[in-house]
C-alpha cells in the first residue's frame, strides 16, 4: 500500500495511510487489552508518529509543498481542489435522492451541475468524472438506496472483521487487512479508487 501511496503521492492517500496505520494501532492494542494511556499503548502511538514522519519524508519536496499549502491555507486548498465538485454533487443527490443519475454517470451528469469557478481551476468544457468522494459519488449516481447499501456493506465488513479478529489464530494477518481496507476507504474520502489498491479491494 504504501509503494502505490507513494507512486500518487496525493493527499487523500496520506490520510488513508494515517487511517490505515492508526486502525492497526488501536485494534491491535484493543485485541491485546491494552489501556489507552498504559505505556505500551503510548509506545505504540509514538511508533505511529515515527511511521508517519517517515511517511511524510518519503514522499518527496512536492508533495511535502503541497501538504504545507493545504494545512496554512485550507479554505483556498479545499474550494480549489474538492469543493467546486463536492456542491455539485450534493445537488445531483438533491435532484435524484433516491436512486441517483445511474452508476458511472458523474461525467456526463456533472456539467448541468458544476459552478463557474469550476473552469477557472480546470479549464473550459471539462468535467469531472467522479465526485472525490465515495459516499457522495455513490449517493449522485445511485441515490439514497445505493448509500444505504453501501454504508451497509462497508459497516458490516468492519464489523465482522472486529467479531472474527478476536478468534483468529494470524492476528497480525487479519489487523492488517482491517487497517488496509481503513486506510483505502479514508482516501476515498477525499479522492476516489487507485488501480494498484482497487485491484486488492
Amino acid at each position: 500500500y504504501f509503494q502505490v501511496l507513494a507512486n500518487t503521492g496525493t493527499r487523500g492517500a496520506f490520510l488513508g495511510l494515517m487511517i490505515g496505520l492508526a486502525v492497526l494501532v488501536l485494534a491491535g492494542s484493543a485485541r491485546q487489552g491494552l489501556r489507552l494511556f498504559s505505556l505500551r499503548s503510548l509506545a505504540s502511538l509514538g511508533l505511529l508518529t515515527l511511521l508517519l514522519g517517515g511517511a511524510f519524508a518519503g514522499l518527496g519536496p512536492s508533495f511535502r509543498t503541497r501538504m504545507a499549502h493545504s494545512l496554512s491555507a485550507p479554505r483556498q486548498a479545499l474550494e480549489q481542489s474538492r469543493l467546486e465538485i463536492w456542491l455539485p454533487a450534493l445537488e445531483i443527490w438533491k435532484t435524484h435522492p433516491l436512486l441517483g443519475t445511474g452508476v458511472d454517470s458523474f461525467k456526463t451528469v456533472f456539467p448541468s451541475y458544476s459552478l463557474s469557478r469550476f473552469n477557472r481551476y480546470d479549464g473550459e468544457n471539462v468535467s469531472s468524472r467522479m465526485a472525490h468522494c465515495e459516499p457522495l459519488q455513490v449517493a449522485a449516481t445511485q441515490g439514497s438506496v445505493g448509500l444505504v447499501l453501501w454504508l451497509w456493506l462497508c459497516g458490516s465488513f468492519f464489523y465482522a472483521w472486529w467479531k472474527r479478529s478476536a478468534a483468529y489464530t494470524g492476528e497480525a494477518w487479519w489487523l492488517g487487512l482491517g487497517a488496509l481496507m481503513a486506510a483505502y476507504l479514508g482516501q476515498n474520502l477525499v479522492s476516489f479508487g487507485v488501480a494498484g489498491i482497487s485491484t486488492a479491494f
